[in-house]
């Protein structure tokens, strides 16, 4: 779910033009949780089917509201080519409405059955800051995951309103943080971590940045970490959250050391989020020892760990964005054919060898009839060729005759 207590995350002020200079301006449509999401003005009860009793409500109401924006404006959001500043002002201030909302009630990110189905692999899951909602845990819970979840205020953790209160809940979050991990009970288990870390300031003051992140890798010692939430590299936010809006830098630099990825798949995202559940695999380490020269004191030799990962488990080093596809493409087939020229002079000659090596073993009766029939073709052949030049001979005698000269075209 999220880090253990949050401060409230503050609202970006977007500009919205027509409120200054249009006496009437438009309003954003508005969504109100936990009814059918839609454009058009309700025909009765029959168009305000509640979402909240849907298996994951949370992703049924951001498909809902997805579904009242143009492909084109959520592709291009932050385009200033295809949409308007006006325009995305209205569509940020109707995604916070609601999103906040569903933050608050649920979770910050969203699972999907994808999601679900690998995490079942990789159970028996604990998670350490699930929040009060514990989202991702009733979610796992209903899929048949086992699934234990911590977090140090069960009752009101992992909120952007502390205030704001969860109905319904199937799973119930017990009282711990990240020592639980080293207890006996939960050494079994994977680590699952969702946006454990909201970074207010992302590391620009290490002083006052916990890191829950990295206080669960230094109490963690099972073998696989599952991260929900954005990473470095992968986030569109500039300024607020160049690591990500999830978990802070020292959690991902110490992630990505003693770990690999070996798994990587998007999650359902709100237009401005970038959300991907990444599987992590414990590295071992290769230590190696320079020994001192002769000329250097006594002990001053270097040690230097190197990570192993097996080639089955790395992820492909070749990624490609669409528009740029054809470069690997047209760069395997030439570097084929560069590479390997001499296969095409080989294959041609085992082709030639084919075929004597076959031809040797016609029987006489098979080779005489071939003959036979190659040379009746030809026959044939000359005959109508035969034919062709006495019908052009007789047409130029024609043409000569009536015009009383030879006709040269």
């Amino acid at each position: 779910m999220g880090k253990n207590s949050r401060r409230k995350r503050q609202r970006p002020q977007t500009q919205r033009p027509h409120e200054e200079n249009d006496p009437n301006p438009k309003t954003a449509p508005t969504i109100t949780v936990g009814l059918m999401v839609s454009g058009k003005k309700d025909d009765g009860p029959s168009s305000q089917t509640s979402l909240a009793k849907s298996s994951n409500p949370m992703q049924s109401m951001l498909n809902a509201f997805l579904d009242t924006i143009d492909a084109m404006e959520r592709d291009h959001f932050f385009s200033e080519v295809h949409v308007e500043p006006e325009r995305r002002a209205e569509l940020w201030a109707q995604q916070a409405e609601i999103g906040e909302e569903l933050v608050d009630k649920y979770s910050w990110a969203i699972p999907n059955k994808r999601s679900l189905s690998i995490l079942k692999h990789f159970a028996p899951l604990v998670e350490v800051g699930c929040g009060a909602n514990a989202y991702w845990c009733q979610q796992m819970k209903q899929a048949g995951i086992d699934i234990v979840g911590f977090d140090i205020n069960p009752k009101s953790g992992g909120k952007i309103d502390s205030k704001s209160k969860g109905k319904g809940r199937s799973f119930s979050a017990q009282k711990g943080g990240p020592e639980v991990l080293a207890h006996s009970g939960n050494k079994h288990r994977n680590l699952f971590l969702c946006y454990p870390d909201e970074n207010e300031n992302n590391g620009e003051d290490p002083e006052e940045d916990f890191s829950l992140g990295l206080a669960c890798l230094e109490h963690f010692q099972g073998d696989y970490v599952i991260h929900v939430g954005e990473i470095y590299g992968d986030t569109l936010s500039v300024d607020q959250a160049p690591w990500g809006r999830s978990s802070s830098p020292y959690f991902q630099q110490q992630l990505a050391t003693q770990f690999h990825c070996v798994l990587q798949i998007p999650l359902p995202n709100w237009i401005h989020v970038r959300d991907t559940l990444t599987v992590w695999k414990r590295s071992s380490l290769c230590t190696i020892v320079f020994a001192a020269d002769d000329e250097e004191e006594e002990g001053s030799s270097e040690e230097v760990s190197y990570r192993y990962v097996p080639p089955e488990e790395r992820l492909p080093e070749e990624r490609v964005a669409p528009f740029l596809l054809h470069l690997l493409q047209n760069e395997e087939t030439s570097i084929k054919t560069e590479d390997q020229p001499h296969l095409t002079s080989e294959k041609k000659m085992g082709e030639n060898a084919k075929d004597e090596s076959a031809g040797a073993s016609t029987p006489t009766a098979t080779k005489f009839k071939k003959k036979r029939k190659n040379s009746d073709a030809n026959e044939t052949k000359d005959t109508n060729d035969g034919d062709v030049k006495k019908k052009k001979k007789t047409s130029a005698d024609k043409a000569k005759e009536k015009l009383g000269y030879e006709c040269s075209w």
